[in-house]
């Protein structure tokens, strides 16, 4: 079995505390919680960075496409979350 990195090991940590901070504020809150919700887009956002990262340095050409076009969805998606969370409407 390969030795996992350490950036491996970081994006699993992420992946996992996003999961968690919109489970509790799903069960705790009803998702009404605005600082969890923050915290929850910026967890994200770094762990799509961190797994974009990882996939750059994949030899598979597949792996590096799939990972841009999640990233880039997953950024964007999270960036008009923050606007529309500013501006007021509920997202």
């Amino acid at each position: 079995m390969a030795k996992k990195s350490k950036m491996y090991r970081l994006s699993t940590l992420l992946n996992m505390s996003t999961v968690a901070i919109d489970t509790y504020n799903k069960f705790a809150y009803r998702s009404e919680n605005k600082k969890l919700n923050i915290a929850s887009v910026a967890v994200s956002t770094v762990s799509s960075i961190v797994d974009f990262y990882l996939a750059i340095k994949s030899p598979r050409k597949l792996t590096k496409i799939v990972t841009l076009a999640s990233a880039g969805i997953s950024v964007t998606r999270n960036v008009l979350y923050l606007i529309n969370q500013r501006r007021g409407y509920n997202a």
